[in-house]
């Protein structure tokens, strides 16, 4: 299999005073605190106040990044408002119901929220879909208060969530007393018996649509679930790309490699981005216009193809030629992105928290330096000129997602035969990495906005790999890679360095590509290799010693306080737990809380999901040790301690 170019993304904290309010009970909105507004959060009967936290955002700026359509159209907005729960008459957007979804719901506003949607749920002309603020705000409780985190990674279940968004669908179409309620609440006084009995009709191609999604996407039943706060994002892209797009019906690949959802700032100021650094933050700057992120808005266009976009890619466009029409809002992504841009990471509130002890944050400066800054550097995070270059490591974690994203393959479909342009003339083959199916269909959906797609535009465009020689590793930037039985059979490499195990330390680095046949021919045996311009292109036909690992990005720890679970695939619930040998740390744990622990750092181990480590590989808690150091208690409060002023 190969890989080619692809397609995919100090202030201080805010004055805090003791809430005072009664508790607001179910479903109410929370009393606002002297911070400011509580955005219309809608709160469970036990939280008091909501408070925000100083992060360069307006409450102008949050509601938009909630707010804006991204062009995902997952069912129409009327059904969504009036669609009841499968099994009781309680609407689906009943706000006990998105909490136990882990997601935020809200009341009704004049400030962009009219029809009391959750927090990233938009509507879209008629239709209702999600916004990237529904996996990336995060709910922080503690003691009765309730801290909201712009950019913070959601812990809701999107396999729960669509899972029971089928299921109701299909009760109001068969149950005549649901059908009835739904069809008098959304056809109102046009409602008939005939118009119910179209209404009905016209459910199945959306419940159809809905559960289509649901087995591509998820994990069949009886297998171990998602659970909350996890989705395998990029699989779900690459099915959705192959059997929506390219119309490949028996072409679905398997979803086994859930990761966390990342934080988001600081996200456009990294020069890659994604868990496996495969995504570049490419700027253009066109005459007589502001800048142009391109590598961002491709990343994002992927990310909208994978949840409820839609594409004709049966109908090339007569102008722009060859260009697919299409519901991707580019011109919001662009908006959103750029608020983004403004987005400061949240500081440890000590007036909740406690004040961390500056003899532990000394000690634990020390021992952050000595065994975790050569991975995560230190930036200023209200730098409006922070820049952040991505420092890839195989840190022995579970290969499943890095590895897919690499590696997979499918039928061309109807896309077949076309023309990709960019990076280089292309015909499309019978059977293409997905990758470059995706880069194609981003292209052209980027052209049928009236953009034309740049070389720039494949921010999905480099794998990040590695070679074990012993003591030492040789690190690869790869633009094309064959692997067969995670051997690598052919590179086009982009650039690579040498790291030496003993020491941690890069001994070689930004050597001449024309260098490298050489290199690995001193290596390793039967390498054969040749260099073209400034690619270096290498056949190796033999590496049974030496498997080809993937690379997962270690990046700056500010905010990394409100960032549990932990590892890329959120198999680590505290940062005391991701501090240990994995031989010691927790096998299982729940998760469903939104409770804080200050001290441990992480949601407390409570909830009606139980994460198994052992359940697969992708659920995998191995790796992010530390060498032959193993740290005491007292290290891990040491260096929790210092993460807490990061």
């Amino acid at each position: 299999m190969r890989h080619s170019r692809f397609l995919l993304l100090s202030v201080a904290a805010s004055a805090l005073v003791a809430c005072k309010e009664q508790s607001p009970g179910p479903g109410a909105t929370a009393p606002p605190d002297s911070s400011g507004s509580t955005r219309s959060l809608l709160v469970a009967p036990d939280i008091k106040s909501v408070r925000t936290l100083s992060q360069n955002w307006t409450d102008a700026d949050a509601r938009a990044y909630y707010n804006t359509s991204q062009g995902s159209q997952m069912m129409p907005l009327a059904w969504f408002l009036n669609l009841e729960q499968e099994n009781s008459t309680t609407l689906f957007n009943d706000a006990a119901n998105m909490r136990a979804l882990g997601y935020l719901p809200r009341s009704k506003d004049g400030e962009g929220n009219p029809f009391g949607l959750p927090i990233g749920f938009a509507p879209d002309g008629e239709s209702v879909g999600l916004t990237c603020a529904a996996c990336h705000t995060a709910q922080i409780n503690y003691k009765g208060t309730a801290w909201l985190i712009d950019g913070g990674p959601t812990i809701a279940n999107a396999q729960s969530m669509m899972t029971r968004l089928a299921a109701a669908l299909k009760a109001t179409r068969d149950d005549a007393g649901k059908l009835d309620r739904f069809a008098k609440a959304v056809l109102g006084a046009s409602n008939s018996e005939a118009g119910k009995a179209a209404l009905k009709t016209s459910m199945d191609p959306v419940i159809r649509a809905r559960s289509d999604y649901n087995a591509r996407n998820f994990p069949p039943a009886g297998q171990p679930g998602f659970g909350p706060g996890r989705i395998d994002a990029f699989d779900a892209i690459f099915n959705e790309v192959v059997v929506r797009f390219a119309h490949v019906g028996n072409a679905k690949t398997q979803c086994d490699a859930p990761v966390s959802y990342p934080f988001l700032w600081d996200t456009p100021q990294h020069d890659v981005v994604q868990w496996n650094g495969s995504a570049r933050n490419s700027v253009i700057n066109p005459l007589h216009s502001h800048p142009i992120h391109i590598g961002a808005l491709g990343r994002n266009i992927g990310e909208v193809l994978g949840v409820f976009a839609n594409v004709d890619t049966e109908n090339e466009m007569a102008f722009p030629p060859g260009g697919f029409a299409s519901s991707v809002k580019v011109k919001n992504l662009d908006d959103l992105e750029n608020l983004l841009r403004n987005l400061w990471s949240p500081k440890w509130p000590e007036a909740a928290f406690g004040k961390p002890d500056q003899k532990l944050v000394d000690a634990g400066a020390v021992l952050f330096s000595k065994h975790c800054a050569e991975c995560h550097e230190s930036i200023n995070r209200t730098d409006q000129n922070r820049k952040v270059t991505a420092i890839m490591r195989d840190v022995h974690t579970d290969q499943s997602m890095a590895r897919n994203a690499a590696t997979r393959t499918s039928e061309s479909g109807v896309f077949k035969g076309k023309i990709m342009l960019i990076p280089e003339p292309h015909v499309i083959a019978d059977r293409e990495p997905i990758g470059t199916l995706l880069t194609f269909l981003g292209q052209r959906t980027l052209l049928g906005a009236n953009l034309f797609p740049i070389d720039a535009f494949a921010p999905m465009a480099e794998v990040k790999a590695e070679i074990d020689e012993g003591s030492s590793k040789l690190l690869l930037t790869l633009n094309a890679l064959e692997v067969t039985d995670g051997k690598m059979r052919k590179a086009h490499v982009k650039s690579f360095k040498r790291w030496k195990a003993n020491g941690r330390t890069i001994v070689r680095d930004g050597e001449d590509l024309k260098d490298l046949s050489q290199l690995l021919a001193q290596d390793f045996e039967k390498v054969k290799g040749e260099v073209d311009g400034t690619n270096a292109k290498l056949r190796i036909d033999d590496l049974p010693q030496s498997p080809v690992m993937f690379q997962y990005k270690g990046r700056p720890m500010n905010g990394i306080w409100a960032t549990a679970p932990y590892l890329h695939n959120g198999s680590v619930p505290t940062l005391d737990e991701l501090l240990k040998p994995a031989s010691a740390r927790k096998p299982t744990f729940k998760l469903g809380s939104r409770e804080f622990d200050p001290v441990k750092v992480g949601y407390v181990d409570d909830g009606d999901f139980i994460f198994d480590t052992r359940a697969n590989p992708g659920n995998s808690n191995a790796g992010h040790e530390y060498g032959e150091t193993v740290f005491t208690d007292a290290e891990r409060a040491q260096l929790i301690e210092y993460m807490k002023t990061l």
